[in-house]
């Protein structure tokens, strides 16, 4: 018999990023594909935050922060095992991210004054703020008791703070003035006899307040010009300072910002370095500024610098999940660690020109053709079918 057979050609499943439950997948598949994480997750995945579906999909975490109601807390969005604030990626896909703790903390988590110390696993440190401390009976300031005068202890969160003295003692009237300061020091009176004549004279004391003490204030007795505040003295007396710095200081509270540390290309937090990174206690410039979040920080005085985040938190840089041209393969890879998620082919340097698509990049190296332009893309397939059309004698 003689059987006539022809070959058809059948086209594997084409590339590109597709929906795969709560994230997105890059490979072959006949779904809906597109051309970036960014893309697929905007389009089938919109009830989520457009970065935590991309970092889901690339496997390259946002470092963004997220709250945890239950825990009064914000977490990082970066490897649990670097140490807090990261938690890992949040399970909760429809949660808001954060730029910064202090935003988190504030939007998310505003009855609990400390939780940024809390979220970096540190001892509340105080505001620095007064308040009544009734184990005393008098106006302390809100900061660990003994590390600095007049710190009675971290106040409560419901505890009623107040910039000065005068405005707490308010609160506790019928406490006499002299005595309404914990760790104020009393006036004292001397007698002083003179041979002339036996007439005794009374000598006050020097007056209690916040005077200028070399690069801080102090608080004590004093003929210098005295202050209600460490905040009106650092205002009016070191005004070449910052103002939260001068005060953090004169009362020993941190201040928990960021400050740059542009030798080392990173950003340093105001707190005990002993706490880890970003941790790396009060900066010793006087004359630097101070920024309410790492990102700004790095942002603003490091901007050199792509992994300053991830270098100041102590952490390998994670990559910005966009694509660049890798020359040891030749081809665009996706800018995360490799093997972390299909197409990753490592962190890229900080000069290396990043894209948001595949074409946009494979434009540069248009040389290479198209199916091969894409690291850890699979290669099209063609498969030969034999039929048989007919069998005759």
């Amino acid at each position: 018999t003689t059987t006539a057979s022809t070959a058809t050609t059948t086209q594997a499943a084409a590339d590109g990023w597709y929906v795969d439950g709560n994230k997105c997948t890059f490979g072959q598949s006949t779904q809906t594909l597109y051309t970036s994480a960014s893309d697929c997750c905007i389009n089938q995945l919109s009830y989520m935050d457009d970065e935590l579906c991309v970092s889901l999909s690339t496997g390259v975490p946002t470092n963004k922060f997220y709250a945890d109601q239950a825990a009064s807390v914000c977490r990082q969005d970066c490897p649990a095992g670097n140490g807090l604030p990261c938690g890992g990626s949040p399970t909760d896909t429809s949660l808001s991210l954060y730029t910064s703790l202090e935003l988190c903390c504030g939007t998310k988590i505003p009855w609990e004054p400390t939780c940024v110390d809390k979220s970096n696993g540190n001892e509340p440190q105080g505001t620095g703020k007064y308040y009544v401390n009734w184990s005393y009976g008098k106006c302390a300031l809100d900061c660990i008791e003994n590390t600095a005068v007049g710190c009675g202890g971290v106040a409560s969160s419901w505890d009623p703070k107040f910039d000065t003295q005068e405005a707490c003692c308010s609160t506790i009237s019928w406490k006499p003035a002299a005595e309404c300061v914990y760790g104020a020091a009393a006036a004292t009176t001397t007698e002083a006899t003179t041979t002339t004549a036996s007439t005794a004279t009374t000598t006050q004391a020097a007056a209690d307040g916040w005077y200028v003490d070399g690069n801080k204030c102090t608080f004590g007795q004093s003929t210098q010009t005295l202050y209600t505040s460490a905040s009106d003295c650092c205002i009016n007396q070191l005004s070449y300072m910052d103002d939260e710095l001068c005060v953090s200081l004169s009362t020993g509270v941190p201040t928990n910002k960021f400050y740059a540390d542009q030798a080392a290309s990173v950003c340093r937090q105001d707190c005990p370095a002993g706490n880890g990174l970003p941790c790396g206690g009060s900066p010793t410039d006087t004359s630097l500024s101070l920024y309410t979040s790492l990102e700004l920080c790095c942002g603003t005085k490091i901007p050199w610098e792509p992994t300053c985040v991830d270098k100041s938190n102590g952490n390998e840089p994670q990559g910005t999940g966009k694509y660049y041209v890798n020359w040891s393969y030749g081809k665009c890879a996706l800018d995360c660690i490799e093997n972390t998620a299909v197409g990753c082919g490592g962190v890229a340097s900080s000069w290396d020109p990043k894209f948001d698509t595949q074409e946009a990049c494979c434009s540069t190296i248009s040389w290479k053709p198209a199916a091969e332009c894409v690291y850890g893309a699979a290669a099209a397939t063609t498969t030969e079918a034999t039929t048989t059309t007919a069998s005759t004698a």
